[in-house]
């Protein structure tokens, strides 16, 4: 295997892991998001002045409240587990990107070095076709 194989496959593994990680964001945002959804509308509840809550009036608010806050739990819950698998990717995902750069630069190397043999070898013939 050369080093633009090289590179190619570790090019390929880098892209798969941006395309996990990716998916790890969008739930991350996902969940965020809902939240932030919950925490508006225990806000609009509570901004509701006393004579307009109907809920108030017939105890529904607590119990919805105690439903908002089971689900925020829920959700916060999903959201800690989604930020260690977060965290656990992103240490894989560095490592990818640092072998992808690595690869890359061999691959390089390797093209620089066969084009100075390339160059040399040329450069050799012409001198012995001149000498001769």
């Amino acid at each position: 295997m050369n080093f633009d194989q090289l590179h190619a496959l570790t090019a390929l593994k880098y892209r798969h892991s941006q395309q996990q990680l990716a998916q790890i964001l969008k739930r991350e945002n996902t969940l965020r998001a809902e939240l932030a959804k919950l925490r508006g509308y225990v806000a609009e509840g509570r901004a509701l002045p006393p004579e307009q809550s109907q809920m108030r009036a017939i105890g529904a608010d607590v119990i919805w409240l105690r439903w908002v806050t089971k689900t925020q739990d829920q959700l916060n819950i999903e959201l800690a587990q989604v930020m260690a698998q977060k965290e656990g990717h992103m240490a894989r995902h560095k490592k990818a990107f640092g072998k992808m750069q690595v690869s890359e630069t061999l691959a390089e190397n390797e093209r620089d070095a066969k084009l100075r043999a390339r160059r040399d070898q040329a450069l050799a013939q012409a001198i012995d076709r001149t000498v001769l």
